[in-house]
């Protein structure tokens, strides 16, 4: 399996909501918005206390929810989504919109 590309570097902040990411993860690939910032322990599937394996799948702290650009928010669009993204899945395309 290929390595994502990413441009995160270690110590880098959280990327802001908004931002539209090229993302390449297991089961999804293309543009997408970050809609959400998640607390990775949260993850359903997370043990408490967080392990040093899942610490290390989220070097930034953050995990991240993702909307496809061009699709439609709706709640029957949902399984198009992705939820809890690792910043070492994406690479960043363009910031948020300014407004």
């Amino acid at each position: 399996m290929a390595t994502p590309e990413t441009d995160y570097t270690p110590g880098d902040e959280p990327v802001p909501v908004g931002t539209v990411v090229r993302y390449t993860g297991s089961r999804a690939h293309g543009e997408y918005e970050i809609t959400e910032h998640r607390d990775p322990a949260e993850h359903p599937r997370a043990r408490l206390p967080l392990s040093d394996s899942a610490r290390a799948a989220y070097p930034d702290g953050t995990a991240y929810d993702l909307w496809p650009v061009g699709v439609e928010r709706k709640f029957g669009n949902r399984d198009r989504a992705v939820y809890y993204a690792r910043r070492t899945s994406f690479t960043v395309v363009s910031p948020p919109a300014q407004g």
